[in-house]
């Protein structure tokens, strides 16, 4: 079986769960129904209790109905401008015979992309027909009420939109929903319903367009995929869900409503952190744009980080576009560098230097600006970027206008090949690699690049070796002029996707939801049976009543029982906190509050001289309703506040404990004695916890077989461990590598 068979395998056996608790929650909730039809007083019970519990239930269902149907998703992110819509139609766009939905996308210099864009398979629907729709999911209208924004008329979460218009609307038209309304022609455009759940962009209607643009949250784009010889991009498709998202400095946003854009922007994407497995951080390679800065670490990397929660293996890539600045300025210090050495050779030889240049450093540019901001966590949060290679994200390196490259480029098709021969020449003379005046100048650019990363001291020496060579593969393959790195950067995506770490962590999750969710339901489960594992309050305190009339005396012509005192149990505690007392460095008796009362009760049960004449299960009965009284005795529970700990080392608070005690059990049972029905409903809601209504609706649910733990139960967990230690066990066997390694 292959590794897709065994993640189709994982998949179905996540919904198969779902389905399955869902159906026995619906088969509970029926008969809590009908338990509330035959006793209407139940309905405040079920609305306390249960109904929250079979919410909580169905959520964490359909939490784990929504990420089995998400497959691993990569999320694009990155400052504005900084060029990372323009990379994702570089890659995955007409450039390279790509997908053609990328040429509608919103691309610009201001407010561009306004929600979260996902790109996904199409047959990752269950509906064939569903590439005709872009899916469209709204902010509820209750979000962050008080912040102004254009009221939303469409009360629905989610709808379908038709992505055919009639003429003379452009084709593009319904990808505008991806935006903001920035062009005034969006107000002259409405959404008419075209028929259940769905609707078309028209030039009539009542819904404007402009007011959805406002208020989505995340528009999903099934591409239709050929059956074979599939793209770069379509490969990338094929194998996982590429997300666009908003720019994360959303703080300079201007025009109108600005509050509200800036709060959306980030909110589409905290919101939707559990969903995303792999963040690509997309930055200049200008250094005066390159830096990550405050505001990103603080709305984009710190929620990530703590969805991460300390785990950074496969959840971070890194990509620097407008590469062409880099290799400009490295040819520059190349120059430079061969004129000094010209001239050191030929003093008397008169060389021009390269003018009005600044030199920097390709490391030292990166690690600042980027890296460095990465390694940084929140207190008690574990940084994901750490001094250790392993923790490192990939770098990849990136250039929308080709022509700029032009000047270094190698022979097409040639990457791997190069790419080996440059690796060989850095393992033999080092640092002086790119001397080599022979050498292309494109290759020689690129050993002068690495060549910075000698300076790199914040990982072992050992393993600078290591991200120089991936530097080179990175950066020789942006130099082949038939793909500028897209091969690479696919291939690595796609490994990592299918037997590398962002598979491992899409599978371990939804089993974590899955273990959860199985936890919650037997929980739920044992907590519906639990009146079946022990006493019925109700009926046991009417023995135990019946017995103390039968006691109960008449004195003076009052009815009372006889006085009682200390007993040999009360007797032997006190002794052994006096004795604790005595010899300070001997164990501290081992006792709590209620032992105290459970002291009380047995002397004074063992005192009754009718007590040898009953039964040892009246007797046990008596203790248990003497006992669950008195711990919520309001006397009690006051001294219990202000003394639970003090009577383990002070002898008169315990003796005091002591004697309350057996004056409140005389109470306790003559309140017993002269209880009603209704009274001692209360003592078993109170003292028991224990209540008739709760008894209803839970004996309604056994009696219709609903509730009990079911064999079946056991086989659904079983199959979803089964079906996940054997993806995991395949993706292992993959023997993946980094690539650092």
């Amino acid at each position: 079986m292959s590794i897709q068979d065994k993640q189709r395998e994982f998949t179905v056996s996540l919904q198969s769960l779902v389905k399955y608790i869902q159906n026995r929650l619906d088969e509970i909730e029926s008969n809590f129904e009908k338990a509330k039809l035959k006793e209407p007083a139940c309905q405040e019970v079920y609305s306390q209790t249960w109904k929250p519990r079979l919410k909580k239930l169905r959520d964490k269902a359909e939490q784990l109905q929504r990420l089995t149907a998400i497959r691993p998703s990569l999320c694009v992110m990155g400052k504005q401008n900084q060029g990372k819509t323009s990379l994702l139609q570089s890659w995955l766009g007409n450039a390279i015979g790509g997908i053609q939905e990328m040429s509608y996308l919103p691309v610009g210099d201001s407010d561009t992309t306004a929600c979260l864009v996902r790109l996904t398979k199409g047959s990752s629907f269950p509906d064939e027909p569903s590439t005709h729709y872009l899916h469209v999911e709204l902010f509820p209208t209750d979000f962050e009420p008080t912040i102004q924004r254009p009221t939303l008329r469409l009360q629905k979460k989610t709808i379908r939109l038709l992505r055919t218009v009639d003429e003379p609307i452009r084709i593009d038209k319904p990808f505008h929903v991806c935006r903001f309304p920035v062009l005034p022609e969006d107000d002259d455009f409405y959404l008419e319903e075209h028929n259940h759940l769905s609707y078309k962009i028209s030039e009539t209607g009542n819904i404007q367009l402009s007011d959805i643009q406002w208020h989505i949250k995340q528009v999903t784009i099934p591409v239709a995929l050929p059956a074979q010889k599939l793209s770069i991009a379509e490969q990338t498709i094929d194998t996982l869900d590429i997300i666009d998202a908003p720019g994360a400095d959303s703080m300079n946003l201007v025009g109108n409503y600005s509050e509200w854009k800036k709060t959306k922007n980030t909110a589409v994407f905290t919101s939707a952190t559990h969903e995303i497995d792999v963040l690509l951080i997309v930055c200049s390679s200008d250094p005066a744009a390159m830096a990550i800065g405050g505001q990103f670490q603080d709305t984009v990397w710190s929620p990530w980080q703590k969805r991460c929660q300390g785990q950074g293996n496969g959840r971070l890539l890194l990509s620097f576009t407008h590469a062409a600045v880099l290799f400009k300025k490295i040819s520059n210090t190349l120059k430079k560098e061969d004129t000094e050495r010209e001239i050191a050779k030929n003093p008397n030889q008169s060389k021009e230097y390269v003018k009005n240049y600044a030199e920097t450093n390709f490391y030292s540019t990166i690690f600042k600006n980027v890296i460095s901001p990465l390694m940084s966590a929140e207190r008690d949060e574990q940084p994901l970027i750490s001094t250790d290679l392993a923790t490192w994200p990939p770098i990849f390196f990136f250039e929308r206008h080709e022509e700029d490259l032009e000047q270094f480029d190698i022979q097409a098709d040639c990457a791997e090949q190069v790419s080996s021969q440059l690796c060989q020449r850095l393992e033999e003379y080092g640092d002086a690699a790119h001397e080599d005046s022979t050498l292309p100048w494109g290759e020689r650019c690129v050993l002068r690049l690495v060549k910075d990363w000698s300076d790199c001291n914040v990982i072992d020496p050992s393993e600078r070796r290591c991200i120089q060579k991936w530097l080179i593969h990175v950066l020789v393959a942006l130099l082949d002029p038939n793909n500028r790195g897209f091969k690479l950067f696919t291939k690595t995506i796609t490994n990592y996707a299918t037997v590398g770490p962002i598979a491992n962590n899409h599978c371990s999750e939804r089993k974590r939801h899955a273990d959860d969710l199985c936890r919650q339901f037997d929980d739920f489960l044992s907590e519906i049976n639990q009146p079946q594992n022990r006493i019925n309050a109700i009926n046991e305190l009417n023995t135990v009543k019946e017995f103390l009339k039968s006691i109960w005396v008449v004195k003076d012509g009052l009815l009372g029982i006889q006085p009682f005192r200390l007993g040999n149990v009360c007797r032997s505690r006190i002794a052994s906190v006096e004795e604790t007392i005595k010899n300070p460095l001997s164990t501290q008796p081992s006792f709590e509050y209620n032992d105290i009362i459970q002291d009380v009760v047995d002397d004074a049960v063992d005192q009754l001289k009718a007590i040898t004449s009953t039964t040892a299960d009246v007797k046990d009965k008596l203790k248990r309703a003497l006992k669950e009284c008195l711990i919520e005795d309001y006397a009690l529970v006051m001294f219990k506040k202000h003394n639970e700990y003090i009577i383990k080392t002070k002898v008169e608070r315990l003796k005091r404990l002591q004697s309350i005690c057996l004056e409140r059990l005389v109470r306790v049972m003559a309140y017993l004695v002269d209880a009603d029905k209704n009274a001692l409903e209360q003592v078993a809601k109170f003292c028991y916890g224990e209540d008739k209504y709760t008894n209803i609706l839970i004996s309604t649910v056994l009696n219709a077989g609903a509730g009990h733990k079911q064999t079946a139960d056991k086989e659904q967990f079983e199959r979803v461990a089964t079906a996940t230690d054997s993806l995991l066990a395949e993706i292992k066997q993959a023997n993946f590598k980094s690539s650092y390694e």
